[in-house]
């Protein structure tokens, strides 16, 4: 079952920033029930689970004469982990790439979702390849351009949230496993991700986007710092060269 709101049919889309305002009214709808959900569960919390020891170990709990959890501290913001910032913000240039400049028909995309790009090989091949479909990490300026727009999105969506103790809603990119067990549950993505693969973590790139470490940092520096407020993790593997 497929939990969102109608933003219209994709397929009849004639134009990326169609696509572009859809995705963005589906962000937001998604960012108001998480945050009214998390919200429910943490006055759930304040009623049943007070924490006097962990309050004792904050600015603000004693002089306020309230629990943390009652939004005693002097910060009282939730950060919100993102995970698979890469592989979305990619799968949003392949769209826009494939789709709508060079006119693939966006019902034959879904298709090759839908079968886990069995009998579309080259299309996934093709989807995964940096030098034809634009990747963030590559400094691609489309790609880079792509997750700028996801990430001040994320920002302005959960920023105007209030939580359950007072305070707002602060977006990071920091993983830790969940990037693996999530993308366990997800069905193949736009960018040539397959089925149940595990997203990328953190805000870094996908792998084998790029060998050169310059590259890398420099799309994930070009991301705006004041929509990082909850933190990043930057998890980067490089191997000698064989030979």
């Amino acid at each position: 079952v497929l939990i969102s709101k109608q933003t219209g049919d994709p397929t009849t889309f004639t134009r990326f920033e169609e696509f572009k305002a859809a995705f963005e009214e589906q962000t937001r709808w998604l960012v108001e029930q998480t945050t009214n959900l998390n919200n429910i569960l943490g006055r759930v919390h304040q009623d049943f689970y007070p924490t006097p020891i962990l309050s004792a170990l904050f600015e603000g709990p004693m002089d306020k004469r309230k629990d943390l959890i009652q939004g005693g501290a002097l910060i009282n913001s939730s950060g919100a982990a993102i995970i698979g910032l890469a592989d979305v913000a990619d799968s949003l240039s392949a769209i826009q790439k494939v789709v709508f400049e060079e006119k693939m028909p966006f019902a034959d995309l879904l298709d090759a979702l839908e079968k886990n790009f069995e009998g579309y090989e080259t299309l996934q091949r093709r989807l995964m390849n940096p030098d034809k479909t634009p990747k963030y990490g590559n400094e691609d300026p489309v790609a880079d351009a792509n997750v700028s727009w996801l990430v001040e999105l994320l920002d302005s969506a959960f920023g105007k949230k209030m939580n359950y103790r007072g305070g707002r809603y602060r977006v990071g990119y920091w993983t830790m496993t969940n990037h693996a067990g999530f993308g366990r549950l997800m069905q193949a993505t736009p960018n040539g991700r397959k089925a149940h693969e595990n997203f990328t973590s953190g805000i870094t790139p996908v792998s084998g986007v790029t060998p050169y470490l310059t590259k890398a940092l420099n799309s994930v520096a070009k991301q705006p710092a004041r929509c990082l407020s909850s933190g990043i993790a930057l998890n980067l593997k490089y191997t000698p060269e064989s030979g």
